[in-house]
């Protein structure tokens, strides 16, 4: 397990929420969207025949990437951004 600490779906003022409790991992409907979106997005993730990740010292920056939500595309200008902080808008 990584245990890095990010504030990215924390709110102002709240502790930051580790990346494994994050848990992207275990949705299927996110990794089915992964697997389905990672090369519009320009990410570079490599799948087993089982649809896992399968990390490599060239990939790990792009699944960090994606599991933290910071490979956003704008709905109006379709351009594609990596984002610091992905707090949520309401």
């Amino acid at each position: 397990m990584i245990e890095r600490e990010v504030n990215e779906s924390a709110t102002s003022g709240d502790a930051p929420v580790p990346f494994d409790r994050m848990a992207h991992y275990k949705n299927a409907t996110v990794m089915d969207r992964l697997r389905q979106h990672h090369q519009q997005f320009g990410l570079v993730l490599i799948f087993d025949a089982q649809g896992r990740i399968e990390p490599t010292n060239g990939t790990c920056a792009d699944i960090i990437r994606a599991f933290l939500d910071h490979r956003l595309m704008s709905p109006f200008s379709q351009n594609i951004y990596d984002v610091p902080d992905t707090t949520m808008v309401q």
